[in-house]
Parts: C-alpha cells; sequence; structure tokens
C-alpha cells in the first residue's frame, strides 16, 4: 500500500460512547486517520458541508433516519466518496442493502480492539482506491483537453492511454492506437534512432525533448515535435506536436523577409500592390489573393489580383465602402475571417462560388482579399501570415503618402520660407551657405548665383564676424546661440539683426549642419535708444510739482525726445465738467490757432478720455465726429491720462504713425499719467501739512491759555480762601477749597486734552510690553494687578502711548475697584492691542458715550480721561472702541497700529 497523506473521516453513531470511542480507537490505530463525529444524519449532512471528508463511516440502526437511508443521502452529492457501514446489527441482508446502496464496505461491529484494526485498514485502503481513481480521471481529463498530444506508454512499449489529439497526430482513433507498440507511429530508421540514441538518453536523464519524423497510419511523413518523461513504473509519458505547419510558416517569413524589401521599395501604390499579391501566392501558398486600393469618389479599385482569382470570379469588380463584407472591413479596420461566405447575408455577391474568405484592412488605403473556393480552407497559420503581409504593404503605402506629403510639404515651406519677413539660412559645418529663402538676397543685394557657396561670415562686418564665430562655438556646445550684430549689404550698408541659430544633427547625432533666422531691429533698436532717452526725461517729468507743471514738461519731452513737433495736453476741470487746455507746441498753436475746450458733447478726444482708450486715426477727413471739420491735421493719436485728461499728437500727413510712434507715445501716456497722479498727492499732502500746522498753532495757543489764563487766577483764588481760613472757621471755606481742587483737575486735563488733540509727527518703535510696564508703576494701582506678556512691538510716540495707557490703567483702577486685574496684549488680527479689565464693566448703552468731554461716572472724576485716551489714538491715525471683556469687564481695543 502507497504512503498516504492525512485523511479526513466523519463517523456518525448515535451513541455516545460508541461514537467517542470508535474514534479515539481509530485515530490510536492509525496517526493519519483524523475522525470528526456526527450523532445523527442530519448531524452528519451539516457536518458535510462545512468540512472536507474523504471517508464517511456510518452506524446502521440510528434514530430518525438509518445508516442505509444516510448514505442514499450522501450519493446524491457525493457519489465517489467512500462511505463504510460499520454496525453491531450485523446480517446478510443488511449487508446486501448497504452494497446495494452503494457502499464502499460493510464491517459488522465485534468485542475486542481488533475490529478497529480491520476499520482503519478499510478505511485507508478505500481512500487509496479513492485518490488513485481521482488521480486517474484528473489525468484523464487532462489529457482529454489538452491541444497536444499525449500518450502513456507502459515499460513494454505499449500504448495504454492516448488522448485524441495524439491519435489525430498518428491520423487514427484513441481506441485503434491504445495496445499498439509505438514503433507504428515512426518510420524504421527513426526507431534505430529511438532505441539507440533517445531512449538511453531518457532512462540517464529521466527526460528528453527534441525533434523526430513521424509516420501516420497513411504512410505520410511529418515533423513530429516530441517530448519524453520517465514514469516511476518504468513507462513513459509522450508528448507530441505536429511541427509541419511551424516548418512551413518558419520558410514563410524568410520569404516574407524578401517581400518586405521589395514593398519598401515601391514607389507606387501598384508597385505595392503587385508585390503584395505575389508574395501571398507563392511565399504563402494562397493563390486566390487581390488587393483593392481606396481611391476618392470611385471606392474600392482593384488594382492587383492572381491569376487563379479570375479563374474563379473572374475580373474583380470595383467595390462601394458600403457594400458587402468587404467594404463593411475596410470601414470598421478589422480583420474578418469567413469558413463559409454562402451563409453570409451581407456577401457582395449571392451566387459566388467562393467559399472561405480572409479580409484584411490597409486602413485608409484598401483592403486584402485572400479567397477559396473550399469550406473552411485557412487556419491560424494562413491568418496570421496574411496579417502579416497587410502590415507590411500598410506600412509601405503609409510611406509613399508620406513622401509624397512630404514633397508638398516642401513645396509649401518653401512658399512659407519666402513669404517671412526675416531671413532664414541654413550653413554647413564650414561656415557654407546651403539654403536660404527670398528675403536674404532681397536684403543683402547679392542674387542667388551670388549667395550660392558663399562664407557666411561675409555678410557681417570685420568686427562683426569673431561674434558670429562665437555663436557657431556655442551652438556646437549647447545647441543654440542668439547675438545682435550689424548685416552687411551687397552696397556695404549696415542693418542691425538678430540672429537666432541652432544645431541640425545627422542620424549618428553628429552635427551636420546649423540653421538659422535673421530679424531686423533697426526699428527695436531706435525704439530702444527712444526708451532710454524717455528715461532720462522722466525723472524731470516725475518731479514737476503741480499739474500744469507735468502738462508743460509731457509737451516739452514729447517735441525734443519723440520728435512729435505737433502735440497739446488737456486737464479735466471737475467743476467745468470739461476738458481745459493746458499747453501745446508751437507748431501745434499755428495749425489749431486757440487750443479748444473738450466738454460732454462727441469730440473724438472727450470719447477717448471717456473711454479710458488710445484712439488712432489714420486720416480725420474720414471721421464725422471730429472738431474741427476744417482742419489740417489729417493723422492723429488722442492719448487717455488716467482721470486727468489727455494728450494729442497730430501731424498733416495721413497714417503718419508707425508702430514705434505709437508705442513710445503710450509709454510717456502711462509716465505723464504717473507724474499727474504724484503731483495730485503732493498737492494733497501740502494742503493736509497746511491745515495741521493751523490745527496745531490753534492748539498751542488754546495751551497757552488754559496753562496761563485760567491757572493764575486759580492760584490767587484758593490763595485767598486759605487766608480767610485763618480769619474765621467756616464750612463754606472748605467747599471752596474743594471747588478750586476740582478746577485745578479740569485745567490740568483740558491742557492734556489740547496737547494729546496735536497730530503725531514722528513715531518710533515701541516695545508695548516693557511700556506697559513702567506705566504701571507711575500709577496709584493700590493692590491691583497687571498682566501684560506679550513680545508685541510697534511703531509710535512713546510718550503719548505712555499717557494712553496711564489713563486706561487709572480708569479700571477708579471704576473696578483696587484690587482689579487688568490684562494687556496683542490682538489676535494683528493689527493692535487691547487693554481688559474684570471689573463689572460698561452698559452696552453707554459705550458710545465714555470718551465724550465731561463724562465721568465717578464722583471725583473730570470727564476728560478717556476723551485723553481717544485724542492719543487719533492722533496717531488709530481707532478705539469699547466693548465687555470675556471675564465681563471693560475691554479697549487699539485698531489700526503699525506693528512691527
Amino acid at each position: 500500500m502507497s504512503e498516504l497523506a492525512h485523511i479526513s473521516i466523519l463517523y456518525v453513531d448515535d451513541d455516545p460512547a460508541v461514537r467517542d470511542l470508535t474514534a479515539d480507537m481509530l485515530e490510536r490505530e492509525d496517526g493519519r486517520l483524523a475522525v470528526a463525529t456526527a450523532s445523527s444524519a442530519s448531524d452528519g449532512l451539516s457536518h458535510i458541508a462545512t468540512a472536507d471528508i474523504e471517508c464517511f463511516v456510518s452506524d446502521y440502526d440510528m434514530l430518525g433516519r438509518t445508516g442505509i437511508e444516510f448514505l442514499h443521502a450522501v450519493r446524491e452529492e457525493y457519489p465517489e466518496l467512500p462511505f463504510i457501514i460499520f454496525t453491531g446489527q450485523g446480517s446478510e441482508a443488511v449487508a446486501s442493502d448497504a452494497f446495494a446502496s452503494g457502499a464502499t464496505d460493510y464491517l459488522q461491529k465485534g468485542l475486542g480492539s481488533e475490529q478497529y484494526a480491520t476499520l482503519a485498514s478499510k478505511i485507508t485502503d478505500a481512500v487509496e482506491e479513492y485518490r488513485t481513481a481521482q488521480t486517474r480521471q484528473r489525468r484523464a481529463q487532462a489529457m482529454s483537453t489538452a491541444e497536444e498530444g499525449i500518450a502513456i506508454v507502459n515499460e513494454d512499449g505499449y500504448y495504454t492511454e492516448v488522448n485524441g489529439a495524439y491519435a489525430d497526430l498518428y491520423g487514427s482513433t484513441q481506441d485503434a492506437l491504445t495496445g499498439e507498440h509505438w514503433t507504428v507511429t515512426l518510420p524504421e530508421t527513426e526507431v534505430a534512432q529511438m532505441r539507440e540514441e533517445i531512449l538511453p538518453q531518457l532512462h540517464e536523464r529521466g527526460q528528453w525533448t527534441g525533434e523526430v519524423v513521424g509516420q501516420r497510419v497513411n504512410g505520410e511523413r511529418y515533423a513530429k515535435g516530441l517530448s519524453l518523461a520517465l514514469l516511476d513504473d518504468g513507462g513513459r509519458i509522450c508528448v507530441a506536436r505536429d511541427n509541419s505547419k511551424r516548418q512551413k510558416r518558419e520558410r514563410a517569413i524568410e520569404e516574407l523577409h524578401a517581400t518586405a524589401r521589395g514593398l519598401i521599395g515601391g514607389e507606387t501604390p501598384d508597385e505595392v500592390a503587385t508585390v503584395a499579391v505575389d508574395a501571398l501566392q507563392d511565399a504563402l501558398e494562397l493563390p486566390v489573393a487581390g488587393l483593392h486600393l481606396y481611391e476618392e469618389g470611385d471606392g474600392l479599385v482593384p488594382v492587383a489580383w492572381t491569376g487563379k482569382t479570375e479563374e474563379i470570379i473572374g475580373e474583380p469588380p470595383t467595390l462601394g465602402t458600403d457594400e458587402g463584407i468587404i467594404g463593411s472591413v475596410f470601414e470598421s479596420g478589422e480583420v474578418r475571417v469567413d469558413d463559409d461566405v454562402s451563409t453570409v447575408p451581407k456577401r457582395y455577391n449571392p451566387d459566388t462560388d467562393i467559399r472561405s474568405q480572409i479580409v484584411l484592412p490597409l486602413a485608409e488605403h484598401g483592403v486584402i482579399i485572400i479567397a477559396s473556393d473550399q469550406v473552411a480552407e485557412f487556419d491560424d497559420t494562413d491568418i496570421e501570415l496574411a496579417r502579416t503581409v497587410a502590415t507590411h504593404v500598410t506600412a509601405a503605402l503609409d510611406r509613399i503618402n508620406r513622401e509624397r506629403a512630404l514633397t508638398e510639404e516642401r513645396r509649401f515651406v518653401r512658399q512659407a520660407l519666402d513669404a517671412l519677413d526675416d531671413l532664414f539660412y541654413v550653413i554647413d559645418r564650414n561656415g557654407t551657405v546651403r539654403r536660404w529663402n527670398t528675403q536674404v538676397s532681397e536684403v543683402t543685394g547679392y542674387t542667388d548665383a551670388e549667395i550660392e557657396g558663399m562664407n557666411a561670415t561675409a555678410f557681417f562686418t570685420q568686427e562683426g564676424r569673431s561674434e558670429v564665430a562665437e555663436a557657431g562655438e556655442k551652438i556646437r556646445q549647447t545647441g543654440e546661440a542668439v547675438i545682435e550684430a550689424d548685416l552687411l549689404t551687397k552696397d556695404d550698408q549696415r542693418i542691425p539683426y538678430e540672429f537666432t541659430g541652432s544645431q541640425l544633427t545627422d542620424t549618428d547625432g553628429e552635427v551636420a549642419r546649423f540653421i538659422g533666422i535673421g530679424r531686423d531691429i533697426s526699428q527695436r533698436k531706435l525704439r530702444e535708444e527712444m526708451v532710454a532717452d524717455l528715461h532720462d526725461a522722466t525723472q524731470d517729468l516725475i518731479t514737476a510739482p503741480d499739474p500744469q507743471s507735468v502738462a508743460d514738461r509731457a509737451i516739452q519731452t514729447a517735441q525734443r525726445v519723440l520728435e512729435q513737433p505737433i502735440n497739446g495736453v488737456w486737464l479735466y476741470d471737475a467743476d467745468d465738467d470739461a476738458l481745459q487746455p493746458a499747453g501745446m507746441t508751437n507748431q501745434a498753436a499755428s495749425l489749431v490757432g486757440k487750443q479748444p475746450v473738450y466738454t460732454d458733447g462727441g469730440s473724438l478726444s472727450w470719447q477717448a478720455f471717456e473711454a479710458g482708450e488710445l484712439k488712432i486715426y489714420d486720416d480725420l477727413q474720414a471721421e464725422p465726429q471730429r472738431l474741427n471739420a476744417e482742419t489740417t491735421i489729417r493723422s492723429e493719436v488722442i492719448v487717455p491720462l488716467g482721470e486727468y485728461g489727455v494728450m494729442n499728437f497730430g501731424s498733416t500727413s495721413p497714417d503718419a504713425f508707425s508702430q514705434l510712434d505709437v508705442s513710445v507715445i503710450q509709454i510717456l501716456g502711462r509716465t505723464v499719467e504717473a507724474a499727474l497722479d504724484r503731483a495730485k498727492r503732493e498737492e494733497q499732502l501740502r494742503s493736509q501739512r497746511a491745515e495741521l500746522e493751523r490745527h496745531n498753532e490753534r492748539l498751542e495757543k488754546f495751551a497757552g491759555v488754559v496753562s496761563h489764563d485760567l491757572r493764575n487766577p486759580l492760584h490767587v483764588a484758593e490763595g485767598q480762601v486759605k487766608l480767610a481760613q485763618t480769619e474765621c472757621d467756616s464750612e463754606h471755606l472748605e467747599s471752596a477749597l474743594d471747588a478750586h481742587e476740582r478746577m485745578r483737575a479740569l485745567i490740568e486735563d483740558l491742557l492734556t486734552v489740547a496737547q494729546e488733540g496735536q497730530q503725531v509727527q514722528e513715531t518710533e518703535p515701541v516695545a508695548l510690553a516693557e511700556l506697559a510696564n513702567g506705566c504701571w508703576e507711575r500709577v496709584d494701582t493700590e493692590n491691583a494687578t497687571l498682566d501684560c506678556d506679550t513680545a508685541l512691538e510697534l511703531d509710535a510716540d512713546p510718550g503719548r502711548l505712555k499717557q494712553l495707557l496711564e489713563n486706561l490703567f487709572g480708569n479700571a483702577v477708579e471704576h473696578a475697584g483696587p484690587a482689579v486685574t487688568v490684562q494687556v496684549g496683542a490682538l489676535a488680527a494683528e493689527d493692535g492691542f487691547y487693554v481688559a479689565d474684570d471689573g463689572p464693566g460698561i452698559p452696552a448703552d453707554e459705550r458710545e458715550d465714555i470718551f465724550d468731554t465731561g463724562y465721568s461716572t465717578a464722583q471725583s472724576g473730570t470727564g476728560f480721561g478717556l476723551n485723553i485716551v481717544q485724542e492719543v489714538a487719533n492722533a496717531h491715525g488709530w481707532e478705539i472702541t469699547v466693548s465687555a471683556a470675556e471675564s465681563g469687564g471693560a475691554r479697549f481695543d487699539v485698531t489700526g497700529v503699525d506693528i512691527r
């Protein structure tokens, strides 16, 4: 008995004691046995669905279903698996019933342990036989489905198993070949080689692969690919294949290589078609073949076909792209193979003698048709080789089309290059000009015959030739170079040009030639010079102190730098809603006379101003909306100056302004607009400074009055009251002194308001935490606490910011009590800081009034403390607001601060 691997068993018995004992004894008897148990047939069936069982063992007499009934249920799903009836009620009737129902074996329970050895032996024998049968079944199934021929030869040399493919190779059947000696499948010469060379190698190595000559029943010989492998029982397995088609295919492919060379050399589609059809007939042995090419308006036109084709169908017809099988293949671009054309409803000719057919598309070029009057004539090799031919033909026709297109393209390229305004040229590695467009001869003055063979350096001045040589070296190293140099014409005229060159490489990657473009940059050079002069003039223009000065300098710049002698400026007057004249050149005045005022009446200048768009008029006589119908000015450019006005440029000639003129005029216009914008800001700043100075002067005078004219009388009054106290004791005198003290506090706060109301002139970096801690020490804060942990640094007047903080600290202590906590920190928006306390806060309906002069809720307050805070903020250009802190107290946010 061969070695068995692990065996999974299901034992069904309704007696738990017997069930457990039997399972234990079987596993003890043979360690390969793994026994699962079930208490009933139903339980056993449930177990089967979740476990991989190789053998069933069942009692006969059980509650519910009997062992035989369980056997019937198992056989419905698993007809091959071993099933052993193991019962204590043994009888010939039970045994007969068991075997009749499909039991593998039967064993009656007995006394002692020997029964378990017997049962274990029956189980292993049954499973071994089952596994062997399964292996044979799988091998037979594999052999029957294999495409290659497979056979088993025993140690005596006779076929014991043969699949259909192997029998087909021999030209026989499986039944006829089974039992025959292997020598019947080989010629005598091959039999000798097999015995003397191949079999000894097989026994030495265990396997052999190669090619021999096979012989069919009818005596036909063929190339037989053979693989042999030894089996354990001394026999061997043979795998055979017919290599005849492969050899035919290899020969055909070799001939197709020669065909491909012929296709590549074809100069016309007709030549390619002829080579292709000859190859199909001679190399591929497909005698009925033809090729149709697509022609616009005609359809698929036959251009080449074999003689056999004409014998079967006559001269092939021209086909429409929407007709029959051929047309559908051309339209879809997909190969079509029909084993029997007569069964195809859409065939072109219902009465055709053609049966088998291969139609291969040639992209947009046409189709190849291969046919036969026999059904199912073409195998996979024929189709594959035909595809190869079609691929080569398509490539050849693509090449012909590309060459035709390239020839046409070269003609178009030449026309395009000749139409260029730029110079185009190709020079070789020695610097000789090889190709050029007509612009080269037109610009340089040399004829084409003179340019032929000229060295490129001849077109440059002596000093320019060194730059050209350096550029050539740079192209060799980097692939590209750009230089500016003067082109020297035949009559020694110099023209500024920009040359862009790059290299052309050959198939080996070596530099073969240089290609370049030359662009006339005379206008650009002139523009650059004009822009440079304009830049110098701009420095004077941009520093003009007022709009009129800007207008005067703009007129002079246009005349001197841009060489535009006829120009003028109009500035917008908002009060009059009109463009008022600001000046013009003398030549413009002599042509126009008095400079007109432009209003919203449809004049060309007002239209340009209102639209904010530059206007160019090549001939004013064609413009019905011109203001002066009799003007001698023919061309005009009107440049809007933003919100400030317009600047006009004129000429007595039509079409007088070039693109260069317009370009630099636009640059001047933008500069004049910027200068006017700056002058406007300067005027506004001067006005603001004057107003600030007047404001500060008023505050200074007010502070003087407060400081001197109010303090002195108050001082005298206080002294008189104190003298009166020495002479009499009256409570009215004490009240008078209190009133004087309050007046002094009011005067001090009023003086502070006057001083803090002055605008801040200069600021410096201030560390908020450092300044706040210093202020806290100078304020009578009793038991109050300051929480200030911030790295905020801002631009401020430190003295006046100190006044703001001290007033806010004092306000917190006065209104929130001596134990208040005050917090100073940076705002999350990073545009300021806040001061907050944890006191009772300020009612929402009073927050708009707290900064008003005289507002106070404290009995001794003057009402100027928070007003001073607001004045300090305003003087810096800040904004201060009040809200409720998170603790419920008051919070003051200062925003608009310049943070560092």
